[in-house]
């Protein structure tokens, strides 16, 4: 039995149900802090056309779902309740829309550190107890909970973390707060930490993505693609103005980002067709004497295993006495004939460390230490 399939059966399943994505009229501040900018215009235009999460993500996704109801549970049991859950914002002059997970009262957290007779500092009671803090709850993997102590910590650890600083910040903006809280949870079950995240610290990133929201906003206007030469055919589709726009005018699309690690895992990758390139080309040498010499190192390699095995056998079968700094073996036989012979000589360190040596003896040695 596989319980583990038949849940990720079951997910594809209410997935396909629900039918394919709607084309998304807005940019969303969960997805608009993505590296790639081609990505953000095709979720815009050609949502359809996104390749469906799998079994096995839905289903993190769905945990992430429960671990987030959980930690307001919590919350909640603790004294903090969290308001205004999925409340809807939408900032017009960019098209930018998203929907918090909440938002918390400072003066119940205060009140609920008192009741449990917490330490706190002082300028807590200084501060506004009215003021609204922004919360974004978010399940990290160990690795990722680990190494993310600070707002700066999530442009540094990966790509994909830096998008949940740009969504807390644009929603600082969008709901004219000044603070904002992280929290974040160790999906393992290790820990739950708490990052504020100050608007003001965060202008530039914050203008920056908005830029982005800019650009989008143009291509989008034009909302129609030839996948074939990546540009815009104006003949397909009306124009948002009655001006006349020559073709050349028309804003191309966004370049691809061609990064393995991020293209890889993107939905949208057998759509745009990134250049991938995992390291330098592999340079062909056409060499017959270094082929040559590679083959005798190949068969020397294995004999070099088969040396040290052998080699290490026979001198296990000479020990030096206790009492003795150095002795010596005379070793003959008839597969060596009769003027052929080895030495064998142990010797005992400074140190107590015997090292032994094996020699191969001439008929003349042979006959002078016989």
């Amino acid at each position: 039995m596989d319980f583990g399939q038949l849940v990720e059966a079951h997910l594809e399943h209410e997935r396909d149900i629900e039918g394919r994505r709607r084309r998304s009229r807005t940019n969303n501040a969960s997805e608009i802090g993505d590296l790639c900018l081609r990505k953000l215009v095709y979720k815009r235009l050609r949502p359809e056309e996104a390749k469906a999460f799998d079994g096995g993500t839905l289903a993190r996704f769905e945990l992430g779902n429960l671990l987030e109801r959980h930690v307001k549970r919590l919350l909640s049991d603790a004294g903090v309740e969290v308001i205004h859950a999925q409340v809807s914002s939408r900032w017009e002059a960019y098209n930018l829309s998203g929907h918090i997970d909440g938002m918390v009262v400072l003066g119940d957290y205060l009140r609920a550190l008192k009741r449990l007779k917490l330490d706190y500092p002082p300028k807590l009671e200084e501060a506004d107890q009215e003021e609204l803090l922004v919360i974004e709850i978010k399940g990290l993997n160990p690795n990722a909970y680990r190494a993310i102590s600070r707002p700066e910590d999530f442009l540094s650890h990966a790509w994909w973390t830096r998008r949940y600083l740009v969504q807390l910040v644009l929603y600082l903006w969008l709901e004219e707060r000044e603070r904002g809280l992280f929290l974040i949870f160790d999906k393992s079950g290790a820990g739950l930490k708490t990052i504020e995240v100050r608007r003001d610290d965060w202008i530039e990133l914050a203008e920056e993505t908005l830029r982005k929201a800019e650009i989008i906003e143009q291509v989008v206007a034009v909302h129609q693609i030839d996948p074939m030469t990546d540009t815009y055919v104006p003949e397909n589709f009306p124009l948002l103005t009655d001006e006349v726009i020559e073709p050349e005018e028309y804003p191309p699309l966004p370049k691809r980002l061609n990064d393995p690690d991020v293209c890889r895992m993107c939905e949208y990758e057998h759509v745009c067709c990134p250049v991938l390139s995992y390291g330098p080309e592999i340079a062909v040498v056409e060499d017959d004497e270094l082929a040559t010499e590679l083959l005798t190192r190949d068969r020397l390699d294995a004999a070099r295993v088969e040396f040290k095995r052998l080699d290490e056998r026979i001198k296990s079968r000479f020990e030096l006495p206790a009492d003795a700094q150095e002795a010596q073996w005379l070793v003959t036989g008839v597969a060596l004939g009769e003027e052929e012979s080895f030495e064998v000589v142990a010797k005992r360190s400074r140190n107590g460390s015997i090292r032994k040596t094996i020699r191969r003896l001439t008929a003349e040695e042979g006959e002078n230490d016989s």
